[in-house]
């Protein structure tokens, strides 16, 4: 069973599968029973594992933006990307976008180095 799971209280929340709520970003993305993704779990999206390895991210020299974008979800960057999500109805895609803007903006500044 997967460790992603979403509860509706005041608004959507995700638990991802280091426990972290991410509720108010969530309820930026809110959506509700109809939609046909609804009940879909991180797996169910992905196909496939969306959660990082994080002993070998840890040791990782550096991580590009969208690297780091994924992991700051605890996802893996090589299964969750904006190549996986761009064009996506599911709320997670709104938020990911969002947080992946902020980091570009902030390189764009020179707030943030990325390696060419």
């Amino acid at each position: 069973m997967s460790r992603a799971r979403f509860e509706i209280a005041s608004g959507l929340c995700l638990y991802n599968n280091l426990g972290c709520l991410v509720g108010a970003e969530m309820e930026r993305a809110r959506w509700d029973e109809t939609h046909p993704q609804f009940y879909d779990d991180f797996e169910e999206l992905f196909d496939e594992n969306p959660y990082a390895d994080l002993v070998y991210w840890s040791k990782v020299a550096y991580w590009t933006i969208e690297e780091g974008t994924a992991l700051s979800y605890g996802c893996e960057p090589r299964v969750v990307n904006w190549d996986a999500l761009e064009g996506s109805e599911y709320p997670f895609a709104a938020i990911y976008a969002v947080r992946r803007d902020l980091a570009m903006r902030a390189r764009d500044m020179g707030q943030l180095q990325e390696k060419k």
